[in-house]
């Protein structure tokens, strides 16, 4: 549990540092683009290229207006970033859980079904998918949809049929994008909803004693602090590099297992869980 608390201040740290990185070498390659001589006064053999062609005309004559000098040239500017009213983001997500003490020897003990006959699992495949609206250049809203599914213990020694682990979440909150010339955009954000978990019915097969599930659902709060790095391939589409997120739950693993395997049989088990998730994938602006 310390280690996979230290991993997380590190990577945290590391994506913050990369981010301002990223921040101050984007605002410095724009300093250095920005034209410097655009409203400099003409000067010396300019002044007098412009007074030579000037043309010339005679007191009390209307001046010819086919001889008139043209106008000047609008000064050039930057180009601002162009910002999308929505983004739709939909790709696969890395789940990590963080599952605390539980292992398969207390979960086995408590279960009377020692050595070691159920291993847990901590990583599962998924899917996310986000909607975001951006208020201006800087400053946006989102909403994130994710879910995954899978056997939360690995079965040894012959025993089978282990009950299914699914999860759906649903967040909202602020997000903060970096816009500049670059194709990369750097953003982050902090979620906030409700997370709610199922694990499924049945008796396993192959153990010492009979073990049966009945089943069990559970609802709770949910935040997430992250962020990660857009790359636009077109006006319209981008790929999402990475999004990298601490994703906190506050499963109480001690009744989510109880309500399905024994009421009371677990004790000393996570209430709050400190998760990881890591997600790629394509992002449509319209």
């Amino acid at each position: 549990m310390r280690n996979l608390k230290w991993i997380m201040q590190m990577t945290l740290r590391s994506l913050a540092t990369i981010t301002f990185i990223f921040l101050f070498l984007s605002a410095a390659r724009a300093r250095a683009q920005t034209p410097s001589d655009a409203n400099q006064p003409a000067t010396g053999s300019t002044a007098q290229a412009e007074s030579a062609q000037a043309p010339a005309t005679t007191s009390g004559q209307a001046q010819n207006p086919s001889t008139e000098a043209a106008p000047p040239m609008p000064t050039p500017t930057a180009t601002p970033a162009v910002v999308p009213q929505w983004q739709a983001f939909v790709g696969y997500s890395f789940f990590h859980a963080g599952i605390g003490i539980l292992n398969g020897t207390n979960f086995d003990v408590d279960l009377h079904i020692y050595p070691k006959t159920l291993v847990p699992q901590t990583n599962f495949n998924s899917w996310s998918a986000e909607l975001q609206h951006n208020f201006g250049r800087w400053v946006g809203g989102a909403v994130d949809f994710s879910s995954y599914s899978g056997k939360p213990f690995t079965g040894l020694d012959g025993v089978g049929n282990v009950p299914t682990e699914s999860s759906y979440t649903i967040l909202a909150g602020p997000v903060i994008s970096y816009r500049a010339k670059s194709r990369a955009v750097p953003y982050l954000h902090a979620l906030f909803g409700w997370n709610h978990v199922r694990l499924s019915a049945g008796p396993l097969t192959g153990t010492p004693v009979p073990v049966v599930s009945a089943g069990s659902s559970f609802t709770d709060f949910t935040m997430v602090f992250g962020g990660g790095v857009d790359y636009k391939i077109t006006q319209r589409v981008a790929f999402r590099v990475g999004q990298l997120e601490w994703f906190h739950t506050s499963v109480d693993l001690n009744s989510f297992y109880g309500d399905a395997l024994g009421v009371g049989l677990f004790q000393g088990f996570e209430s709050k869980e400190r998760n990881l998730r890591l997600s790629s994938g394509v992002v449509v602006n319209f």
